[in-house]
């Protein structure tokens, strides 16, 4: 008679109520990876420039992956309630502006997949905040932007550049500090600014009126490289995006000294003048869709189709109303001098 014995090893774990429940660690190998397409779509966003877009997706992958507890996670695993459960480990770990930010970026890479017929659209991010919640109060008010104008300065320094930035940023249609910092000559043309957004690649075109001239040219004129602003100065791309983000960091450390100087209660960064322009905008009677084409907005095809059907005039003509609005008393420049024209068209030739 031949006997069998069979020993089993058991492990108890006692897992605290903030692990992650996990997965098997069997998996279909024929499954795709959601974390090896992830690295590729990383691997692509900062071939091509897009720095922050692949920062933000690093980042989310990386704590979703912290939350799931294994090195990878396939497509067919990410499911509604896996994100509800993630929903709620994030929460007791960070704020809601970075769990809507995170999940995001995951909807976004999800998307992307769904698209390439790597997997099925299951929806499972419908039940989980992906939201902006609301912050505080971003924008400043005309007079507010007189004050900053007024502003004496040291010629040269840090601080005027920063208040100079600052202003044409309000009067470029809120033109992102991203997109000034990496702003060419040669995107200025026949008094027309163009440039595509950093964040969407959405194309914008801004007339220039002579108060934008004299700042721009200013700098333009003295510029060593091809961009207007003595921001950056590395040719690659890598340690141009890393001069960015350091010159970023000091321009927003300047911004609220400036702030105090001009005894403005808002803490003055780089989104004001964005969202300044809008306001004022929107106070002074500029329809919604011209707004969207001045800022790069195209959320949705809906709104991209009225977007796209707002003619450029429309938008020069509401901009120059607005610039006699911040423009402090003509003090950059008056509209009857033509030293502005003269400067732009040097930058132009540049």
């Amino acid at each position: 008679m031949i006997k069998i014995y069979v020993r089993f090893n058991i492990r108890v774990c006692k897992e605290s109520k903030d692990t992650p429940p996990r997965s098997p660690e069997i998996v279909d190998l024929k499954q795709p990876s959601f974390q090896k397409f992830a690295k590729q779509e990383i691997a692509h966003a900062r071939k091509i420039g897009c720095y922050s877009i692949a920062r933000n997706y690093g980042t989310a992958l990386r704590s979703f992956l912290c939350f799931y507890g294994r090195k990878d996670i396939y497509f067919h695993e990410i499911t509604s309630s896996l994100m509800q459960d993630y929903e709620k480990w994030l929460k007791s770990r960070v704020g809601m502006s970075t769990v809507s930010c995170y999940f995001r970026s995951l909807r976004a890479l999800y998307n992307k997949a769904v698209e390439r017929d790597l997997c099925r659209q299951k929806f499972p991010f419908t039940r989980v905040y992906t939201g902006y919640p609301k912050t505080e109060k971003r924008s400043i008010t005309v007079p507010e932007v007189h004050k900053l104008q007024a502003l004496k300065l040291e010629a040269g320094s840090f601080a005027e550049l920063a208040r100079n930035l600052f202003v044409i940023s309000v009067l470029l249609c809120g033109m992102p500090f991203v997109d000034l910092a990496f702003l060419k000559k040669s995107q200025i043309k026949n008094n027309i600014l163009t440039y595509n957004r950093h964040k969407t690649n959405y194309a914008v075109r801004i007339r220039l009126e002579p108060c934008m001239c004299t700042i721009l040219n200013h700098y333009a004129e003295s510029s060593t490289t091809g961009y207007v602003f003595p921001l950056i100065t590395a040719s690659d791309e890598k340690t141009a995006y890393r001069q960015y983000k350091g010159k970023l960091c000091y321009y927003n450390k300047v911004l609220k000294k400036l702030g105090q100087m001009a005894n403005i209660k808002s803490n003055l960064t780089s989104y004001v003048p964005r969202h300044t322009w809008a306001s004022v905008a929107y106070q002074s009677g500029v329809e919604l869709p011209v707004i969207a084409k001045a800022l790069g907005h195209a959320s949705s095809q809906t709104s991209l189709h009225y977007i796209r059907g707002i003619g450029d005039d429309r938008l020069h003509t509401a901009n120059a109303q607005l610039v006699e609005q911040f423009v402090n008393n003509g003090k950059i420049t008056r509209r009857g001098k033509t030293k502005g024209h003269r400067m732009c068209s040097s930058a132009q030739e540049v």
